[in-house]
């Protein structure tokens, strides 16, 4: 998202072990950092302890399978989306959330996002009267109006596109707006 939405929490039983195959030197070294007792991380499936939910990264040979190119996660027969962020935040809530969850979640956030971007319309009107004019103002209505709309994860690569280009206006502002 082009401004801050929420912070975002995982919360995973202790009775659940995870192991990691082949995923990518960013979320190895995340994870290493972090030190979780029921996530280990392996270059191979007989890496992994007994018992425990594969994560594949582009391979489809695990009960949780991760296509990087597609920012997709399929479990169960089902496929969920996420797009790229620093933290990899929406990436560790489709691997680790119930699918059904994870698809409300995704919905509230967009609200969320939604409300914001009204707000930080408004915002922007405000500062243009004051001399400071962002020109931001349709496209955070835009913006709302869509992410207020968005359904299911699969529509994240559109919002995705759209937050790229008002940070982007944004960080060119000599008084940005958020």
């Amino acid at each position: 998202m082009p401004f801050k939405v929420a912070d975002v929490i995982y919360l995973i039983s202790k009775e659940e072990t995870y192991c990691f195959v082949n995923s990518p030197s960013d979320i190895e070294n995340e994870l290493r950092k972090l030190r979780p007792e029921n996530i280990n991380i392996s270059t191979d499936l007989k890496g992994c302890k007994k018992g425990s939910i594969r994560v594949c990264f582009d391979s489809s040979l695990c009960e949780i399978n991760v296509n990087l190119e597609a920012k997709s996660v399929k479990k169960y027969g089902k496929r969920i989306y996420y797009e790229d962020d620093k933290e990899n935040a929406l990436l560790y809530g489709a691997i680790f959330a119930d699918m059904d969850i994870y698809e409300c979640q995704i919905i509230r956030l967009m609200k969320r996002t939604s409300e914001l971007a009204s707000l930080y319309g408004a915002k922007s009107i405000s500062l243009g009267s004051r001399g400071c004019n962002s020109n931001l103002e349709q496209d955070l209505a835009y913006y709302s109006n869509v992410t207020g709309t968005l359904n299911r994860s699969n529509e994240l690569s559109n919002i995705k596109i759209l937050s790229d280009e008002i940070w982007r206006k944004n960080d060119a502002l000599s008084c940005k707006i958020f």
